[in-house]
């Protein structure tokens, strides 16, 4: 099986004789970093059902990825947090038919001894939130205007890996993240979403692309790898919904 270590060594010039075939066959995907950590057994998964394909994840917030493929980043494959970025992707010309393939949540969590924390009080927390540029942040601000809240985020984070970090670390009380979230990154830590956010729901649909008309032909086995009940059933165990 191709390896995600055989790219490194060629990017590092260690193994020049065998680079140029081991990346003949390899589909490089930009992955928003919501998607990161199910993408990353989906690539699993597809490799060890074609070995001779190299799947290479480069993760980030969903608008970070859209410029780095409009000034020429060889990514084969986009997969953004939600439809809004998708669309000025296929805008500016780098992201072609595409499909949306999964359904998250913008959900508000806090530690669980402020579980009892109302709305009222959520600024004696200290929250953080994605920056409304990007779609973790965007979901943000569309929850706070379903809870007729306005809180002042102690810190605007690039992507929700960030906002994330901080939860981990300690270093905030509450934070807006993904649904997604609490079945894998938190699912081992003390977060619960707030009781008075539980009945307000505001849905981010993922969408997938290729990015060019001629991307190769391993890049389009993975597009419909993706849409497949078995990758489906992947992204289910990650708390993903069907959009």
């Amino acid at each position: 099986m191709a390896t995600r270590w055989t790219v490194i060594a060629c990017l590092l010039g260690l193994v020049l004789t065998s680079c140029n075939s081991a990346n003949e066959n390899r589909v490089e995907l930009y992955v928003a970093a919501s998607l990161n950590a199910s993408f990353e057994e989906l690539a699993t998964t597809f490799e060890a059902a074609h070995p001779d394909i190299d799947i290479v994840i480069v993760a980030a917030g969903s608008p970070s990825l859209v410029r780095q493929l409009i000034e020429g980043a060889p990514g084969e494959i986009l997969a953004t947090a939600n439809q809004e970025t998708m669309a000025q992707a296929v805008a500016a010309g780098v992201a072609f038919d595409p499909t949306s393939f999964a359904l998250n949540e913008a959900v508000l969590v806090a530690a669980a001894d402020l579980a009892d924390t109302s709305l009222a009080e959520l600024d004696s927390l200290v929250l953080a939130v994605c920056d409304p540029s990007v779609p973790c942040g965007t979901a943000a601000m569309q929850l706070f205007a379903e809870l007729e809240v306005t809180p002042t985020p102690a810190t605007l984070e690039t992507s929700v890996r960030g906002v994330l970090a901080k939860l981990s670390l300690g270093e905030v009380d509450a934070a807006v993240v993904y649904r997604t979230d609490l079945v894998d990154t938190l699912a081992d830590q003390d977060f619960i979403p707030l009781t008075a956010a539980k009945d307000v729901a505001v849905s981010v649909i993922s969408s997938i692309a290729a990015t060019a008309d001629d991307v190769s032909d391993e890049a389009r086995m993975f597009l419909a790898f993706v849409m497949s009940e078995e990758a489906q059933n992947i992204l289910t165990d990650y708390g993903f919904g069907t959009p």
